[in-house]
């Protein structure tokens, strides 16, 4: 789902911001995912105390999630190009 800055996120939450994928860290580091100034991918932000980017989705960032009855599906994961 997208990262939005008004929910409270966890430890283990996964949030999308455009494609990239990030993950909620575990304690202490995530107690800081639930403020809005630890936004994932924020150019020159302090988000990676916090988050760890996890990827890319293959998504249209411009949908919304649907709900499908009785299918279970799991995002498609690109692998990251070595920097």
């Amino acid at each position: 789902e997208p990262y939005s800055p008004t929910r409270n996120y966890d430890y283990g939450d996964v949030v999308r911001v455009g494609l990239d994928r990030y993950v909620c860290l575990e304690f202490p580091y995530g107690l800081w995912c639930k403020s809005p100034s630890y936004q994932p991918g924020l150019v020159n932000g302090i988000w990676n105390n916090a988050w760890r980017q996890d990827g890319v989705c293959q998504c249209d960032p411009t949908q919304s999630p649907t709900m499908m009855d009785d299918v279970t599906t799991s995002p498609t994961l690109l692998p990251q190009s070595p920097s």
